[in-house]
């Protein structure tokens, strides 16, 4: 296998609106740690492929197109082996025209086309410089992060949950190189949303401070990050009174660095070798909606307290009024990568829950027995909630749709058919 690795700064250089906290409406002050993307190139002798990992909240579907073109013509890879995949900072700025629509006309500011000409310099950059080497793979442990769903009074709010499960594995996909001069490349996924920090200081939550933990520790390696399905995980930062802390930054310093730590104790165990070819499968689902409430539901939204839920009505609103049917489905995008006969990764394009998660990794292990799922890839968008947590309502069940302008939540059986299709993708099923 040869493989070439390349990173380029994607921070904004001025003031910026930030994506991840809907109540931040504010320009961006300054930065406490650089954005960066990085990818990946991974040359089997048969096609190319690559990975980019990238310090935003996310992909929507205009970035990605353009991100895939400009990356797939720089390493001469086919469109369907570039794999997009964002760590989910909630100090990056907003990127995808969904968050523009929650500001103001032109909000992303050229952000988008900065990221987009990065993301092909360092593509060319990894073409040009392929060298040899073999393929292992890990799996540490970390717990860094903590289950947010909390049963208060009979509803569930999104607070400290220690006894709530979380997915505590650190999968490490690693790249060593035959000449020892030439650095490694490690591919490390964790489950847990980098919420460590708030405000309006632009930089990569506690990610970066994982990659900048690891590569002191390790200079013959280059760390890209892959969140795994942490829709309902936050970092264990908590405040005096028991409560999720948004900073300090030593605070995120520390999230980054017991993951880090977690990182480098993996890489002390026996890897597990990986060769064969290299294949890609993907999938597109429309995951379905429930029925619409009525329209005096939006109506009453619109005359509330909340400018968020109002925004929400208006928008409903305005397409009953226009007379366009409202959304039934949302796309989900699955790819499936595997390596040989023992290696699989499913990407998941949404915020997925971890029970998710999991259940992923015991459906696929039938078939291989080294497995990682991996979340916020493609075209990233809402929550996708577990069966299990749908009659408890919460955020990642009953109000992040509204943000989207969606009219209703999606119908409880989406990890069903999520499922499903991972194995169909990986050889379970027809």
């Amino acid at each position: 296998m040869r493989y070439g690795l390349a990173t380029r700064d994607i921070t904004p250089d001025r003031p910026v609106y930030m994506a991840g906290y809907a109540a931040r409406t504010e320009l961006s002050t300054g930065v406490y740690l650089p954005l960066e993307a990085r990818v990946l190139l991974l040359d089997d002798g048969e096609a190319p492929f690559c990975w980019v990992t990238a310090d935003l909240i996310g992909f929507d579907d205009e970035l990605a197109r353009r991100a895939v073109e400009v990356v797939s013509r720089e390493v001469g890879a086919a469109p369907e082996r570039v794999l997009l995949s964002a760590s989910h900072t909630h100090c990056g700025p907003i990127v995808r025209l969904s968050d523009e629509h929650t500001h103001e006309p032109g909000a992303l500011r050229g952000v988008d086309s900065m990221i987009v000409e990065r993301l092909g310099e360092a593509a060319a950059e990894a073409a040009g410089a392929l060298v040899e080497g073999s393929l292992s793979y890990r799996i540490g442990q970390c717990h860094m992060g903590l289950n947010r769903r909390r049963q208060v009074d009979g509803r569930t709010v999104m607070q400290p949950n220690p006894e709530g499960s979380t997915d505590p594995e650190v999968a490490l996909l690693s790249l060593t190189p035959a000449d020892p001069a030439q650095p490694g490349a490690l591919l490390a996924s964790y489950a847990c949303h980098p919420t460590t920090m708030g405000g309006l200081l632009l930089g990569p939550d506690y990610p970066g401070y994982l990659r900048r933990g690891v590569e002191a520790a390790r200079p013959d390696l280059r760390v890209l990050f892959a969140n795994g399905c942490a829709g309902d995980i936050k970092p264990g930062n908590l405040d005096a009174e028991g409560r999720f802390a948004a900073g300090p930054l030593a605070a995120v310093e520390r999230c980054g660095q017991e993951v880090a730590n977690a990182v480098l104790a993996g890489l002390e165990m026996p890897g597990e070798p990986l060769s064969g070819p290299l294949t890609i499968r993907r999938e597109r689902l429309e995951l379905p909606l429930q029925p619409p409430s009525e329209r005096a539901v939006y109506e009453q939204a619109v005359r509330g307290d909340n400018a968020y839920w109002r925004r929400w009505g208006e928008r409903v609103l305005e397409r009953l009024d226009a007379g366009e049917p409202l959304p039934a489905s949302r796309p989900f995008e699955l790819a499936m990568v595997t390596i040989g006969d023992r290696f699989c990764l499913a990407a998941l394009g949404g915020e997925v829950c971890h029970e998710i998660g999991l259940r992923l990794k015991r459906e696929l292990r039938q078939r291989y027995p080294l497995v990682m799922v991996i979340a916020y890839s493609h075209n990233m968008f809402g929550y996708q909630a577990a069966r299990r947590q749908f009659p408890e309502g919460g955020y990642e069940v009953a109000e992040w749709w509204r943000y989207h302008g969606l009219p209703a939540p999606y119908e409880p059986d989406i990890e069903d058919r999520i499922v499903t299709a991972a194995g169909r993708l990986a050889g379970l099923s027809g």
